[in-house]
Order: C-alpha cells, then sequence, then structure tokens
C-alpha cells in the first residue's frame, strides 16, 4: 500500500470526506481507511453512503449540463464573424477545440468547430469577391 503525505487517519474530516466523494480518484484501501476513519469520528456508513451517492448524482448532472451546453445565437454570430481574429485569443486562454472536448463541452466543440470553418470560408470568399 503506498504512503500519503499527510497519512489518510491524520486528515481533516473534510478532507476524508472529499476522498468518499470521489471514489474514482482513489484505491479501495484508501477509501476503506478513510470510511473507517470517519466512522470512527461519528459519522455513519449510511451519512457517507448517502453523500457518495449525492455527490456522484450530481457529477453526472454536471456532465449532462456541459455535453448539453450551447452557444447563444449572439456569440454564434460574432464567432462566425470574428473567428479568424479570436482564435488569437481563444487558443491561448486555454478555450480551443480541444480543450472543449477535453473539459466535456462536446455541443460547444461541434459548434464552434463548424462556426470556424464557415467563418474561414466567409472570409475567404469575401477577400475574393472584394479585394482591397
Amino acid at each position: 500500500m503506498k504512503t500519503y503525505n499527510p497519512p489518510i487517519r491524520e486528515r481533516g474530516k473534510d478532507d476524508l470526506l472529499k476522498i468518499i466523494d470521489s471514489p474514482d480518484e482513489w484505491e479501495d484501501d484508501v477509501l476503506r481507511i478513510a470510511s473507517d476513519e470517519l466512522t470512527k469520528r461519528g459519522i455513519s456508513l449510511r451519512t457517507q453512503e448517502r453523500r457518495a451517492k449525492s455527490h456522484s448524482k450530481a457529477k453526472k448532472q454536471i456532465k449532462e449540463i456541459k455535453k448539453n451546453a450551447s452557444y447563444s445565437y449572439f456569440q454564434m454570430t460574432l464567432l462566425l464573424v470574428f473567428a479568424p481574429f479570436t482564435l488569437l485569443w481563444f487558443v491561448p486562454s486555454g478555450m480551443g477545440i480541444i480543450e472543449l472536448e477535453n473539459e466535456g463541452f462536446l455541443r460547444k466543440r461541434n459548434q464552434r468547430f463548424i462556426l470556424i470553418s464557415l467563418s474561414y470560408l466567409l472570409w475567404f470568399l469575401f477577400i475574393s469577391y472584394f479585394p482591397f
């Protein structure tokens, strides 16, 4: 078993609850130790289970909200018109298409990809037909 700094048994109640709330991030041994320690500190297994279930449900809701998040029509219009210029601002700030996907914003990722592609096409056509 790994050693953790600080040791699991010496952590505060809030830290132990965070461990219980995120079982995917911890090994089974750590979860068991944290649960036992919380029980010793007066937090019943039922309360721990209820809290973990609530936290899991909230994570699923957040994931679903992110997946279905969308740009407003105003934002889409701005992105369509100014995409070549905004890429210089979005990409360095961590808001590129790949980052949107990594964060779970699948609909926004698709919208941005389509809008940027259309924007470049429109700007190309505009510059081709109306040379300066």
